[in-house]
């Protein structure tokens, strides 16, 4: 059996398979996440993307874990029982790349830079669940903020709010465009959310007001110094395993945003 396709038979995978399963119904992609992975003994804040096949051509974890305390609103300490991901990750659809983050990433602009650095990727998608002390004060200023400093659409699905939770979310699932206008809002309740995105704005913003091209490179730069591995190298290391090969985990290390969709 192909590694990747484990999920189909593993009795632990239920929303993996539902979503799988969804995705070939409706002849859909869909990007799903979060979920908890256990991945080598080690538990992830994942997100899987299929095609519309159902099967798995994309997936990320989550880099930066929300252990926060504010006085007097919300207390979380992610890192007590989820593990960092070390990779960054895009999903190839025939219309472009989507960048993947969870939640918490969002508020890193660096982040979002790397993935934008390959200029395909012109959504970026962020699952989240903002809580309703942060919520307030920073969820709008975020999501269009991301959306115009990388100059693509933003996709934020989150939580509706419920006052009985123990971890409150704060809603407003919702899509930017790259000017930063919000396109739709599910506000706190549930619901479907529907927005018609246009890439060639895109492609015209980037044009218009070509900040990607203008950062003043002989001055500052982004650099991505981490070795990224991913979707394609976990496999790969897996199945070298499987057959008696050792795989060095530096050996497939390339630098910057990486797409891993072509498995």
């Amino acid at each position: 059996m192909c590694i990747r396709d484990r999920f189909k038979t593993d009795p632990a995978a239920k929303s993996m398979r539902m979503v799988s399963e969804m995705a070939q119904k409706h002849q859909k992609h869909i990007i799903a996440g979060s979920i908890p992975e256990l991945r080598d003994t080690k538990v992830y804040n994942t997100m899987a993307c299929f095609d519309p096949s159902g099967e798995i051509i994309a997936k990320y974890s989550k880099c930066h874990l929300f252990d926060v305390s504010v006085k007097g609103g919300i207390h979380c300490v992610e890192s007590t029982h989820t593990s960092p991901g070390n990779s960054f990750a895009t999903m190839q659809t025939p219309y472009c790349k989507i960048g993947l983050g969870i939640c918490y990433d969002i508020r890193f602009p660096e982040f979002s830079a790397a993935l934008v650095q390959d200029p395909e990727v012109k959504v970026l998608c962020f699952p989240a669940s903002f809580n309703t002390t942060t919520g307030p004060l920073h969820w709008d200023l975020y999501r269009r903020a991301r959306a115009v400093d990388s100059q693509a659409y933003c996709l934020l699905c989150a939580p509706a709010a419920d006052e009985q939770a123990s971890y409150p979310a704060y809603g407003h699932s919702s899509v930017v465009s790259p000017w930063g206008k919000v396109l739709a809002d599910a506000g706190t309740g549930e619901g479907a959310l529907r927005a018609e995105i246009d890439l060639d704005e895109v492609t015209k913003f980037r044009e218009q007001i070509p900040v990607l091209k203008h950062k003043r490179q002989d001055l500052y730069k982004l650099e991505v110094v981490k070795k990224c591995f991913g979707y394609f190298h976990e496999l790969l290391r897996s199945a070298s395993e499987f057959i008696g090969l050792h795989l060095p985990h530096n050996s497939l290390g390339v630098l910057g945003s990486v797409s891993y969709t072509h498995l």
